[in-house]
């Protein structure tokens, strides 16, 4: 099995002779090639199938990968903010290991985080302006939704998402 331009084997069988081989591959959306050819001074009748079983689309990142492109979420109040992201691995296709989120006080107040509708491990930490340390980390393991609230003073503050292993969406 070869790339859109052929300069890259993707796969090959592996079985000796005529037993049977199956490629099972996760792939992006594109073209492919696939090549059969017998060995020297060999000829054969063969059957190749061939079938795709959608992944969906590859996640799009919504949030920024280091503390420097950290997604603004703008002045908390209490209206909450709400953001929907993909953590981790994606079928081996795409990898998102962190998401960093800014976030501004205007005044001292008490702030809730809940990260939520997991369905693999992700946790959150939460730092000081200047973003010399960790103020505070999410309570929870695994999957199961994460919570903090805490006291904070006026000032601007940054939210590390990771985790996610095999992948998982998150809000």
């Amino acid at each position: 099995l070869y790339n859109s331009d052929q300069s890259r084997t993707l796969a090959q069988s592996n079985n000796p002779d005529n037993a049977d081989e199956t490629i099972s591959l996760n792939l992006k959306a594109g073209i492919y090639y696939a090549r059969v050819n017998a060995g020297s001074n060999v000829s054969s009748t063969y059957q190749l199938e061939a079938s795709a079983v959608s992944l969906g689309p590859v996640p799009v990142d919504n949030a920024g990968e280091t503390i420097e492109d950290a997604r603004d979420l703008g002045s908390l109040n209490a209206a909450a903010a709400s953001v929907n992201d993909f953590l981790g691995n994606f079928n081996g296709l795409s990898q998102d290991p962190s998401d960093y989120y800014r976030f501004e006080l205007t005044e001292s107040s008490t702030i809730n985080f809940t990260l939520s509708e997991l369905n693999d491990t992700a946790a959150f930490t939460l730092y000081n302006s200047d973003r010399s340390r960790a103020i505070a980390q999410s309570k929870g393991s695994g999957s199961e939704d994460k919570t903090l609230t805490t006291d904070l003073q006026a000032g601007t503050y940054y939210i590390l998402v990771n985790g996610g292993g095999n992948g998982t969406t998150y809000q």
